[in-house]
């Protein structure tokens, strides 16, 4: 649903590193206002289930946090790739797994207020490690009752 939002001019703030910070001062109903977001290129997310039904895990340092956290894989769709490739590719770099199948099960916007980033969650099915691949992340396969819980217990600080 579109709004009554009049920009009246847009400056980029900053480019670096494939993200854009944007200012731009706009009139909404009657009233002028200032707004800064960031841009940034297309994600993706994935779930990986084994066929013993662990979901994959991995543990990364998250610079903001200060900490390494337990997350899903996740990376940037590169231009020309779908979901789906894109997801098969941070699946094998950030793992070293493969799946049997890929299923995209749609997009969102993790951060509509701030973040102008769509964000694809593709469900790995039958993964296993391919033993060509170097894993680049650390691993965890977890049952998922097992990722449940930690999800219950703010073990995992970045799902979705």
């Amino acid at each position: 649903m579109q709004t009554d939002i009049v920009v009246l001019s847009t400056r980029m703030v900053y480019r670096k590193f494939g993200m854009d910070v944007i200012e731009e001062t706009f009139r909404y109903n009657g009233k002028l206002g200032c707004y800064r977001y960031v841009i940034m290129a297309p994600s993706v997310r994935i779930v990986p289930i084994t066929n013993s039904g662990y979901v994959v895990f991995i543990r990364q340092f998250k610079y903001p946090l200060n900490v390494e956290i337990l997350c899903l894989p996740a990376g940037t769709i590169e231009q020309g790739e779908t979901n789906v490739v894109a997801a098969a590719r941070e699946l094998a770099e950030e793992t070293g797994y493969v799946a049997d199948g890929l299923i995209d099960i749609g997009s969102y916007y993790p951060m509509a207020a701030t973040v102008k980033q769509s964000c694809a969650v593709v469900l790995a099915l039958g993964c296993h490690l391919n033993p060509n691949q170097k894993q680049g992340l650390s691993c965890d396969d977890l049952e998922n009752e097992t990722g449940l819980e930690l999800v219950r217990e703010d073990q995992i600080e970045e799902l979705i």
